[in-house]
């Protein structure tokens, strides 16, 4: 679920202001807190329970804009339809 994460920033708030990881964990889509915690683990290295302090250092991920620019020369015809919500997932290389 971290995949969408632009989440991420709201999760780690929701931790430190006091929610229950269980409570935060279906929040955000997972079926059990360990399925959430180890997602969370994998991505800022650290336990839920280890974010709530003030002390730890979080990551951070920024919102995922799409910006669509259509150019040519013929008309084209096009409709925007609202889309229920949806995940995106790909790859990530250094």
């Amino acid at each position: 679920m971290f995949g969408t994460l632009a989440g991420i920033s709201l999760v780690s708030a929701d931790l430190r202001s006091g929610e229950p990881v269980l409570d935060v964990a279906i929040k955000y889509g997972y079926a059990s807190s360990e399925a959430f915690s180890r997602a969370f683990r994998r991505f800022h290295g650290v336990n839920p329970s280890e974010a709530r302090l003030e002390s730890t250092t979080l990551r951070s991920q920024p919102r995922l804009r799409f910006h669509i620019q259509v150019k040519g020369v013929t008309d084209l015809r096009y409709r925007i339809v609202d889309k229920e919500a949806f995940y995106l997932s790909g790859f990530h290389r250094r």
